[in-house]
């Protein structure tokens, strides 16, 4: 599972510019980061009207992949209303990932954050939880490090179960069992690499 931490702050105080130099960083000393930006456009601003993913859209398609030789591009119709579920949709994204980058998400009080100020005299916003760090982008060194510390309390082996696309709670001892037996599977199988090279498992089942 990836750690997720949030760049937050008012307009022009620097989040994209302290957000690149962190993915940069980090992806040059081998994690793998992802980052998700926060904006209040709609898919018709994102999406060029009269494009043909933007007609299958129309059409009543509910997820369209716009698939180009170097990317791939998502248009999701069905997005849960409750931020909760909408954080359980980041986590089965970026499963296998280190870091998830959200930029903005000032609101999401379960996010842990920096918030970069754009100066020294400027205050703390009321109401915004989970704040971890205040800097302002030319402190992007000290984020770095902090960002570097926050990852390496990271909790390796998790396993995440869902059912209907609900997050099933699973205690220690049943995360382990699921593991083993999965484990077990997998080292009678044929063309699976040796267990110890077994990074991810996912298992899809539909009834």
């Amino acid at each position: 599972m990836p750690k997720f931490l949030a760049l937050s702050g008012y307009h022009n105080s620097g989040k994209t510019t302290v957000g690149t130099y962190i993915v940069a960083k980090l992806s040059e000393k081998g994690y793998k980061v992802g980052v998700i930006k926060s904006t209040k456009e709609t898919t018709e601003e994102t999406d060029k009207p009269g494009s043909d993913t933007f007609k299958y859209r129309k059409a009543g398609a509910r997820l369209v992949a716009l698939f180009q030789r170097d990317r791939m591009t998502l248009f999701i119709e069905d997005m849960p209303k409750e931020k909760d579920k909408v954080f359980t949709l980041f986590e089965r994204l970026f499963f296998d990932y280190d870091l998830v980058i959200l930029e903005g998400f000032k609101e999401w009080r379960d996010v842990p954050k920096i918030w970069l100020k754009r100066n020294d005299e400027e205050t703390l916003p009321e109401g915004i939880e989970n704040i971890q760090m205040v800097a302002e982008a030319k402190d992007k060194e000290r984020i770095l490090s902090f960002v570097e510390d926050y990852l390496g309390v990271q909790n390796n082996g998790d396993i995440k179960i869902f059912v209907n696309d609900e997050d099933i709670p699973l205690k220690p001892h049943l995360k382990l069992l699921c593991q083993n037996i999965m484990l077990g599977i997998l080292a009678s199988l044929k063309g699976v690499p040796k267990i110890e090279e077994v990074k991810t498992i996912e298992v899809l089942i539909k009834r």
